[in-house]
């Protein structure tokens, strides 16, 4: 196996599991459950991106340019999803974000000392 493939499958590896442990403990809260499955369907592509380039990598014959394709479309697959999840966890900490503030503000104005 080509050094760099190997050093590529071995870090796809690495990436993809502890991203199941991320998505996994994300889950655990209910904000967290869409990012984290958004997230777990993405690593579960970039784990099957490096099957295939492990697969890839094992042959003996000559390689073509279209017998990357399907690592490529995976891979493709698998920053697409890591960039919906990342927009989408964006997005709800800037809701979360509005929520606290109003929250704070809502405390803070029942302690203002203002009596009826």
């Amino acid at each position: 196996m080509n050094l760099k493939i190997k050093e590529a499958v071995t870090w796809g590896r690495v990436v993809a599991i502890f991203g199941f442990i991320t998505s996994g403990l994300s889950m655990l809260s209910c904000v967290g459950i869409p990012v984290g499955v958004i997230m777990l369907l993405g690593y579960i592509k970039l784990n099957n991106a490096t099957d295939e380039l492990k697969k890839i990598s094992m042959r003996t014959d000559d390689l073509t340019a279209g017998d990357y394709e399907e690592v490529i479309t995976l891979y493709g697959k698998f920053f697409k999803m890591i960039g919906i999840g990342t927009i989408v966890s964006i997005a709800m900490g800037i809701i979360l974000a509005i929520f606290y503030f109003l929250f704070i503000m809502a405390i803070v104005a029942s302690y203002s000392g203002y009596a009826y």
